[in-house]
């Protein structure tokens, strides 16, 4: 864990007692977080705390929240007061820049079950413009990189309401909802956004389902035609 310097403290008076900052500045090198549907380097942390008046039944408030520098010509260190640091997650560190794609997964699954995704492409945009390059798998019979991968989906609900999800274990997340169209649709783009992002590699994903009905094989297959036209 970096050390920290503290750089100010505020206090301003609530109706319940007196609410008190400090910004603590982090040391390099810096954690790659995602905070809110954004990414950038965790370069302080503003924490507040407000302690009740004397007799008061309050609990005692306290929040931490980042403050991050986004890279890309963005201004250096934002604050990001919609996401307290706990439900941040962090990507890398300044001295390893980079990130598995079952790790890049677990990104894309965290940030479909915020209030507003970005969605992996913007997601991967905002990570490369900090310098963050992806570890793609290796082959274990040739030692190279992996650039075909079948993605396992599982699909729940009815005819009128599915919800699809993708087995994060080949290192893509997929997620859908909606009637059978909706979803398929919905995966489409995905799959078209994933393999844009990785043009250069001629990455070519392609769908599975143990879910053998008839309505689930057709979405499967029709997605699978894409390589197929």
């Amino acid at each position: 864990m970096e050390d920290v310097n503290l750089v100010f403290c505020t206090n301003c008076i609530t109706f319940a007692g007196i609410m008190e900052s400090k910004l603590l500045k982090l040391d390099p090198p810096y954690h790659i977080i995602y905070a809110g549907g954004k990414t950038g380097r965790h370069v302080a942390t503003l924490m507040m705390w407000e302690e009740p008046e004397p007799g008061s039944t309050m609990l005692p408030y306290t929040a931490s929240y980042p403050v991050i520098a986004q890279g890309n010509q963005m201004p250096q260190g934002s604050l990001v007061g919609d996401s307290i640091l706990e439900d941040c997650r962090v990507v890398c560190r300044e001295d390893n820049m980079r990130i598995t794609l079952y790790k890049f997964a677990e990104l894309v699954k965290f940030d479909f079950e915020q209030l507003n995704p970005v969605e992996a492409g913007h997601l991967w945009d905002q990570l490369v413009g900090l310098g963050v390059e992806m570890d793609f798998p290796k082959s274990k019979e040739s030692g190279e990189e992996k650039t075909e991968f079948e993605v396992c989906l599982y699909f729940f609900g009815t005819q009128r309401h599915l919800k699809v999800d993708s087995n994060l274990s080949t290192g893509f997340c997929f997620h859908a909802e909606g009637s059978a169209e909706e979803v398929y649709q919905q995966l489409h783009y995905q799959h078209q956004i994933y393999e844009a992002m990785f043009c250069s590699r001629n990455l070519v994903i392609t769908f599975e389902t143990n879910d053998g009905f008839e309505m689930e094989q057709e979405i499967v297959d029709r997605l699978n035609q894409l390589h197929e036209d």
